[in-house]
């Protein structure tokens, strides 16, 4: 837990967790991932991933109205 809020964090400090031969390879790209998502920002990488919106088809007009 202690290692996954750290890598999220980019804090750069560890248990010493991943040295161990024990830890799967999926764990360690997990904890790389929260590293990478740490790092850029998750509204930016789900920006990244969804893309640009679609342009409007319908513009309306627009008016500067005096009054008085």
């Amino acid at each position: 837990m202690f290692d996954t809020i750290s890598a999220f964090a980019t804090v750069g400090l560890s248990t010493g967790m991943t040295v161990n031969p024990q830890l799967s390879v999926g764990a360690k790209l997990l904890l790389v991932l929260a590293m990478y998502l740490g790092r850029v920002g998750v509204l930016l990488g789900m920006s990244a991933l969804l893309g640009e919106a679609k342009p409007r088809l319908v513009q309306y007009p627009e008016e500067n109205l005096l009054v008085g």
